[in-house]
């Protein structure tokens, strides 16, 4: 049975799937004469209000991982 289409899922958060794990999904559907589709998803951070977070410190928080979140989502969108 042959091989027609890959899906590749890509993680966003919290860091981006690398520019060279794409490029080597590429080559390998290419020797496959397979198609790829690449997924990935824009995450959602809610507020890690609990043990591990001082409320008065959520919005610096939420702030540093929303920029993270869309630096990491908006580079597999930049790739060749």
């Amino acid at each position: 049975m042959t091989i027609r289409d890959i899906l590749f899922p890509m993680i966003s958060y919290p860091t981006a799937t690398a520019a060279d794990s794409i490029e080597r999904a590429v080559t390998l559907a290419a020797r496959l004469g397979a198609h790829i589709v690449g997924v990935t998803f824009e995450l959602d951070i809610r507020s890690p209000v609990g043990l591990y977070a001082h409320p008065v410190h959520i919005r610096g928080i939420l702030a540093a991982e929303r920029k993270k979140r869309l630096q990491c989502t908006r580079s597999h969108c930049h790739l060749r």
